[in-house]
Formats: C-alpha cells, sequence, structure tokens
C-alpha cells in the first residue's frame, strides 16, 4: 500500500479485534485535531482515549510551572468540551504523539507520530531527525511531507491523512456573512479586515510587527487571535504585554480558525506557522501576507505561491495594501492545498483512522516476520 491509499485489512480492522489507542494531547489545540479521529475509531469498535501525560512524565515546557499550566490548559478545554480525560495506559497497543518518541518512550506498544499543521520553514522544529525516528508509523497531511519525513524514516511506515480539525467546516462549506456575525463584526464597518495571527517562540511576528499593524490601525478593524502557548509559558510574556497595547479585538487562542479566516479581508500570519497552508485548504481566496524574520530562502518554494513575504517591518503596510487590490495567488494557494492536504472534503478523521489502523496492520505482520525469522535462526 502506498502513503495515499487505503488497504481493505485496514478498513476491515474494527471486525477482528478491537485496537487500544492512547492520544496523548500536549497543548489545548491538538484537541479538535484529535477528537475526530477518536471518535472513528470508537464508532468502528476500537477503544481509543485522549489522555494527558503524567504530571510527573516529561516536560511539555522549559520548567515544573509551564508544563502544569499546559496540562491544565488542556483540562479546561476538555471539560468544557464534556470529553473524559482518563490516566495513560501504557500497556495501549498504540500510543499517538505530535512530539518526539522520547516523549512516549514509557509505552509498551506501536509508537505513531501524528503531525499536526504544515510547515514551511527548511528546519523547522518537526523537521528534525530527532523529532522522526524511531517512530513505527507516521502520519502526515499530504504527498508534501512525504519526501521530508522518508529521509528519516521508511516510507512504507509513512501514511497521508489530511487535517481531521477541520473536517466538519469543509463539509459545510464556506459562509463569510456567519463567520463576521459570531465575531461581532458590524455588516456597516467599512473598514477592511486585518486577522492577526502570530505564532510563539523565536518565530512569533508579534515583536517585530506589531508596531506597523498599530500604524495603520485607524483604516482597518483588526482581530488578534494569538497562539496557545503564547497565553501559558512565561517565556511569552513579552509578547503578551504587545498583544495587550494593540488596538484590535482581541480572540482567546482556542477561537475557531475557520471562523477568522473566512471572515477577514487580509490574513497576517508568520511564514514559519501553519496558517498559511490551512488557509489554502480552507479559505484560499483570502489575501495572505507572510511574516518573517528569516530570508525567503530559509523556506520551501511553495511559500511564494501561498501569500506576500515580508521580512522588513516597513513592507508590512504596503504588502497588506497590495494583496487588498489584487491578490494573485488564490489558485495558486488551491494547488497547493492539494499537495499539503491528502483529504480535501471533509473526511478526513475516517483516512486518518484508515491509516492509523493499517499501520497497526502491517506493524503486527513485521513483527511476526521478525519473530517467525528468530524462531528458525535458533533451530
Amino acid at each position: 500500500m502506498t502513503s495515499g491509499g487505503h488497504s481493505a485489512a485496514s478498513r476491515n480492522s474494527a471486525s477482528s479485534s478491537a485496537v487500544r489507542v492512547d492520544f496523548l494531547l500536549t497543548n489545548p489545540l491538538l484537541i479538535e485535531q484529535f477528537a475526530p479521529v477518536v471518535e472513528e475509531l470508537v464508532r468502528r469498535g476500537h477503544r481509543a482515549r485522549l489522555v494527558l501525560p503524567s504530571p510527573r512524565g516529561s516536560k511539555l515546557a522549559g520548567s515544573s510551572d509551564e508544563h502544569h499550566r499546559i496540562l491544565e490548559a488542556c483540562r479546561v478545554a476538555l471539560d468544557r468540551a464534556g470529553i473524559p480525560h482518563p490516566a495513560p495506559d501504557r500497556r495501549a497497543d498504540v500510543v499517538v504523539t505530535v512530539l518526539s518518541q522520547d516523549h512516549v518512550r514509557k509505552w509498551r506498544g506501536l509508537k505513531f507520530k501524528f503531525r499536526y499543521g504544515i510547515g514551511l520553514l527548511r528546519e523547522g522544529f518537526h523537521y528534525q531527525k530527532k523529532r522522526i525516528t524511531r517512530f513505527d508509523g507516521v502520519m502526515v497531511h499530504g504527498d508534501f511531507e512525504v519526501p521530508i519525513f522518508s529521509e528519516w524514516i521508511d516510507p512504507s511506515r509513512i501514511r497521508t491523512m489530511g487535517m481531521p480539525r477541520h473536517d466538519m467546516a469543509l463539509r459545510q462549506g464556506p459562509d463569510r456573512k456567519q463567520a463576521r456575525e459570531r465575531l461581532g463584526l458590524a455588516l456597516d464597518d467599512r473598514r477592511p479586515v486585518i486577522a492577526f495571527l502570530p505564532t510563539w517562540d523565536e518565530h512569533s511576528g508579534t515583536a517585530r510587527f506589531a508596531e506597523a499593524l498599530m500604524s495603520i490601525a485607524d483604516r482597518y478593524r483588526i482581530l488578534v487571535k494569538p497562539h496557545v502557548l503564547t497565553e501559558v509559558r512565561a517565556s511569552e510574556i513579552g509578547n503578551r504585554r504587545i498583544l495587550d497595547r494593540l488596538p484590535a479585538q482581541r480572540l482567546p487562542s482556542d477561537y475557531p480558525l475557520v471562523d477568522v479566516l473566512r471572515a477577514s479581508d487580509v490574513v497576517v500570519a508568520d511564514a514559519k506557522s501553519g496558517v498559511g497552508p490551512e488557509l489554502a485548504l480552507i479559505a484560499p481566496d483570502v489575501p495572505l501576507v507572510l511574516t518573517s524574520n528569516l530570508p525567503a530562502e530559509a523556506y520551501f518554494e511553495q511559500i511564494a505561491s501561498l501569500g506576500i513575504l515580508v521580512t522588513e517591518p516597513r513592507d508590512l503596510a504596503p504588502a497588506i495594501a497590495d494583496a487588498r487590490e489584487g491578490d494573485s495567488l488564490a489558485a495558486s494557494r488551491r494547488r497547493l492545498a492539494e499537495s499539503f492536504f491528502a483529504e480535501r472534503s471533509g473526511a478526513a478523521a475516517a483516512r486518518a483512522a484508515d491509516a492509523l489502523l493499517d499501520l497497526v496492520d502491517s506493524s503486527s505482520q513485521s513483527h511476526r516476520l521478525w519473530r517467525a525469522f528468530h524462531v528458525r535462526a535458533r533451530r
């Protein structure tokens, strides 16, 4: 089976024996990515669960306090959604994480890496060898990521799935008017809407580009949606203070990204983040300006077909004006979405469930062959 296909064995796995799968939550944003897949697996008769790492387990952040704040943010989000969060079962057949294998080394079963967001930075955090190797399988969003991960892991252990978090939005179709109403944007307000969606850590454009946004705030209605880790990490206090001063409508970090993208006239996001590829999937007609403290050469070539790349604050306002006056990249974004995301009709959770079960099946077959070989070798 290729990375983009579905085998008959995987589709029928539920009819044989139930698979026990733990999806390890390491930040609240993963809930909307994992939950649809968990629901699909449960529907097929498997025991799939969202679980939180042990408070004494490997840390998710730079300090114990930050680790506990992230865990608490996950608990609050799960409780708000009415989703149970039982203790991890280290005897589960499969554990799924978005982080490195080190975070799940104590689990006895198969270990799968589950991608969350397309990154276009060539030396991106999740494209490093140490974060890819030693997994029994990797589930990526689409064909774009397959050669990247194939450098470090056997391609036969890679599957494509799409973006489960956006299944519902893709099934419902775009509705700009309702998205604006939910955001409380007055229909008679003629100011164009800019969504500012900075990431966190050293690649955040908050400190570098916020002042340039402030200089045009009288001409635009600005929405700001920070990254969830900006709200919980102590190291992000500087970015939080800058965003507090920005004359904008501040949205919580868990506000639906789909509504923000579809309600906007221009989206300003960090080039390092996954916002650009997701916009290509769910709102390709919305112009995109990508901010960066790195030159264009630091990114994969697809960055040029997503939006206008800005590396200097003085160029931000002209780029926003140019994007509004004549965005020529909508068709390019649609084509990129086909490469970025293997499933685009709202069935990514089902495809992800197929992919996971197929990896379980192929891993089990490999294990049986390995055992048979060593039994023969001992005779």
